[in-house]
């Protein structure tokens, strides 16, 4: 059994900004994927994260892309962060080469939140 762990920590969402993390290559065959996510903020904490994919590596890392798509069925990731409690969920990512993270500040987010621990991890 194959184990990876895609560390994507420190991503800042301040506010209602959109911020996305880093690309990271989906492995081939039908790994269980997995994400743990945990916020810090001095005040309130409000993000939405959505899966983002392509076929393409971003043409520049970290900036919104014409060539991803959030995932339909977007619902089934975690919708919505409101705490600094620590997060695990598993999802299914559709058969594409590449997937992110995009993390949106809803009204009311603090400016200087951050997602402190942003993990993807498969086993296959």
């Amino acid at each position: 059994m194959a184990k990876m762990l895609i560390d994507l920590s420190g991503i800042v969402v301040s506010g209602t900004d959109v911020a996305y993390s880093k690309s990271f290559p989906l492995p081939s065959g039908n790994p269980a994927f997995a994400c743990c996510v945990k916020a810090a903020s001095p005040g309130a904490v409000k993000v939405k994260l959505e899966l983002e994919v392509s076929n393409e590596i971003p043409t520049t890392e970290y900036a919104i892309d014409s060539n991803w798509s959030l995932v339909e069925r977007a619902e089934e990731f975690l919708d919505l962060i409101e705490d600094t409690d620590k997060h695990a969920f598993a999802y299914e990512p559709p058969a594409t080469q590449f997937a992110r993270i995009k993390a949106t500040g809803i009204t009311g987010n603090d400016a200087a939140t951050a997602l402190e621990k942003l993990q993807v991890s498969y086993i296959k």
